[in-house]
């Protein structure tokens, strides 16, 4: 039988977070594990959430509903702009991109590739879709088993607001 582990969220560093120890945690019970001193996190909340730079437009919840609409893909959960709410319980838009590396080259593709604002399509700096990938692999590996290969995956990037 598996040990428990005696604290229901566990806080791990960026040295601690190696592969298969997500996994580990969360067979000896823990409930959640908050990622500490991550310079990555701070790194995409700022570009991609704060910042209002003429590269990337302003936060995407600030937009029109006429660049919602366009940013929005038909019958598609897993990417786009949109909008959820369940009466009586939560509601909260957002935008998902898909991010994914070109094979042969060190570019991270998304889908969309872009999105409107106004009069312009804008994508994420290419900078800060390698920290997402990174980060977003890492925590891959740590979810899997220590000695497990992997090849193929993809990343769905959520910003919700």
């Amino acid at each position: 039988m598996a040990k428990r582990h005696s604290e229901a969220i566990v806080e791990l560093t960026k040295e601690e977070l190696e592969p298969g120890i997500l996994g580990k945690l969360y067979q000896e019970g823990a409930k959640a594990v908050h990622l500490l001193n991550d310079d990555r996190v701070e790194q995409i909340w700022m570009e991609l959430v704060v910042a209002q730079n003429k590269d990337f437009g302003k936060p995407f919840w600030q937009h029109s509903i006429v660049d919602f609409a366009r940013n929005h893909a038909v019958k598609q959960m897993d990417v786009g702009d949109m909008w959820r709410f369940l009466p009586g319980n939560y509601g909260h838009i957002a935008r998902k991109t898909i991010l994914y590396p070109e094979p042969g080259s060190k570019t991270i593709k998304t889908i969309p590739e872009s999105f409107w604002s106004g009069d312009r399509l804008t994508a994420p700096p290419q900078d800060i879709l390698r920290i997402a990938w990174e980060l977003a692999t890492d925590v891959f590996k740590g979810a899997l088993p220590a000695h497990t290969s992997y090849n193929n995956h993809a990343v769905v990037l959520e910003l919700i607001k």
